[in-house]
């Protein structure tokens, strides 16, 4: 499949706005910065040829400044940018592109900002940035396909080819080249990423991890001189993000800059060889310290490390209804799920106190699975029937836009009535153990009410999922957590408190996950579970011809993983172009 426009077809008037929200998302994705270096000589000296780089310099848009004593991305390499959430990891990328009033203000004459030459011959140096928003939900009623195709086109316009000026020879056959990179280049990466099977659907139809699918090729294929990758293996399965990691030596190999923030562990050891920016943090400042070790060597003799602020561990409100063995999800002999590749499957009950990990590739079908799993009513014709009595918590991937932009009352009101709509739980109770973790930051029954009124969108993503965490933990009688990708956004920190949350939940779990040391760490240990000596199993869910099969998988849910990630980074490393 070639990623461009099928010649002479005319675009209809929908499409042609359609296209307009299409290219507002690339502008504000993909920028281009003339070469230029301002501020002290020395610090500029410092940096070097790097494609960018700052150093003395501090971006003043949040609160404590963010003091920048060295940043360097250098040509041909990958670093990795960590730190705790709300340390100003996302607030670099955004000043490295000149976005969102963030820019690295330059104290007197003492600090230097540099940015380099395009090693794609463009006047311009080229940074393309795969965001944490969804830079596609304007365009969500049209279809895959043709998004990449526009995309392809929007990228090809900025290497002209005019073979009727002469004079430009030597720039007509650049671009000619960039122009037949980007649509093989494109074309390649769908079929790399398994993506043949969604592109006739619209974008309101995909998945998380299909749409990042998306954005990826489009950031890809964008020629970049800079790549600034912003949690991209958020959504995606560990195959894929496998696939990802091995293609940064193609990309380091033309000379790209690549740099990528991350929760992932494993991903941050493939992507992080060529060094490591730390953002640190407290109540009174923030700084950065880079340094070219290794991730992995970085980290290494610094377990004992903790920048997080939260501090202490959830417990459990809820008593243990159930003995071990009940089956508290049943099905049918065969199931469907509707609007979803899983037609007549055939699929386990349920048990109290079992760990039940879901295991595929994106698109199999997981977040329709569970969403069935949670809505069963015990009626003749549903696809599972939920024992009377039985309360699921659901952790989505993403929270209802009305949720999004309310008040943590709103998202402890609404995560409530999805639970148990009867509790008599009050919103300040749940402030009260968020206080204990330190989330509040202030003593007492009226701090509590103010803070309960806090945008949810004040704090990270990560500290979102953990306040899912506790505010489940403050209701009575649940009896399981069903959770899609519990640890997306998350710093080591925070994971580590979701970890010890589930493994103190005595009731049942589900967890589709692509977080490989949440799979170690409950494949060693689930923890207080109602039936102790249980060991997780792991469902894997695999799509051929349109169709999902669930399966239970003889070996562990870490197991598992690392079998599927060992073929995929042999696949990337065959990919060649």
């Amino acid at each position: 499949m070639a990623l461009s426009f099928e010649g002479g077809r005319e675009i209809g008037l929908e499409q042609k706005d359609i296209a307009l929200e299409l290219k507002a998302a690339l502008d504000a994705h993909v920028v281009e910065i003339k070469p230029h270096s301002e501020g002290n000589s020395e610090k500029i000296a410092s940096i070097g040829d790097a494609s960018f780089g700052t150093a003395g310099t501090e971006i003043n848009r949040c609160d404590p400044f963010l003091g920048i004593d060295k940043i360097s991305l250098e040509v041909g390499k990958s670093v990795v940018i960590i730190g705790p959430n709300g340390s100003g990891k996302t607030t670099i990328f955004d000043a490295v592109m000149d976005l969102r009033n963030a820019d690295f203000g330059l104290k007197g004459s003492s600090g230097g900002t540099v940015y380099g030459k395009s090693v794609h011959g463009l006047e311009s140096l080229r940074i393309a940035r795969l965001n944490q928003e969804e830079i596609l939900g304007q365009i969500g009623d049209m279809l895959a396909r043709k998004v990449l195709e526009q995309a392809a086109e929007y990228f090809k316009q900025k290497f002209p080819v005019d073979w009727e000026d002469s004079e430009v020879y030597e720039r007509n056959m650049i671009n000619q080249e960039a122009e037949m990179r980007i649509d093989e280049l494109g074309s390649r990466v769908v079929k790399l990423f398994g993506m043949e099977d969604f592109l006739d659907r619209k974008i309101h139809q995909l998945s998380g991890g299909e749409r990042t699918k998306m954005v990826l090729v489009m950031m890809l294929a964008a020629e970049p001189d800079v790549l600034l990758l912003d949690e991209p293996t958020n959504h995606l399965d560990m195959e894929s993000i496998a696939k990802l990691a091995g293609l940064f030596e193609l990309y380091k190999k033309a000379g790209v800059s690549i740099a990528s923030v991350s929760h992932v562990d494993w991903f941050l050891q493939s992507a992080g060889q060529d060094g490591v920016i730390e953002c640190v943090a407290d109540e009174n400042s923030r700084s950065t310290r880079q340094s070219s070790s290794s991730y992995k060597n970085y980290v290494k003799d610094r377990s004992g490390d903790n920048y997080s602020i939260i501090s202490g561990q959830i417990g459990w409100r809820g008593k243990k209804k159930w003995k071990a063995g009940k089956a508290i999800v049943q099905t049918t002999d065969v199931v469907t799920v509707p609007e979803s590749p899983l037609i007549d499957i055939e699929f386990p009950s349920i048990q109290a106190g079992e760990v039940v990990f879901l295991s595929g590739s994106n698109g199999t079908g997981k977040t329709k699975l569970m969403e069935a799993l949670v809505a069963g009513e015990g009626e003749k014709g549903k696809e599972f029937i939920k024992v009377k009595g039985v309360n699921i918590a659901y952790m989505p991937q993403f929270w209802p836009d009305a949720v999004v932009d309310g008040t943590l009352e709103g998202f402890f009101d609404w995560i409530k009535d999805e639970v148990d709509p009867h509790s008599q739980i009050m919103p300040v109770r749940f402030a009260k153990e968020a206080r204990g973790l330190n989330f509040g930051g202030g003593r007492g029954r009226l701090f509590d009410r103010s803070w309960l009124k806090r945008p949810l969108s004040t704090f990270s993503g990560g500290e979102q999922r953990l306040l899912w965490f506790l505010s489940v933990s403050t209701l009575e009688g649940v009896d399981a957590l069903c959770l899609d990708e519990p640890t997306n956004h998350m710093d080591r920190f925070l994971q580590k408190k979701v970890t010890e949350a589930i493994q103190s939940f005595p009731g049942t779990v589900i967890i589709s996950s692509h977080d490989v040391k949440l799979m170690d760490e409950l494949s060693t240990d689930v923890g207080n579970k109602i039936g102790s000596t249980i060991k997780p199993r792991n469902l894997v869910l695999n799509k051929e011809g349109g169709r999902t099969t669930v399966t239970e998988a003889g070996e562990s849910p870490a197991e598992y993983a690392e079998k599927v990630r060992a073929q995929a980074r042999n696949q990337a490393k065959r990919f060649k172009l």
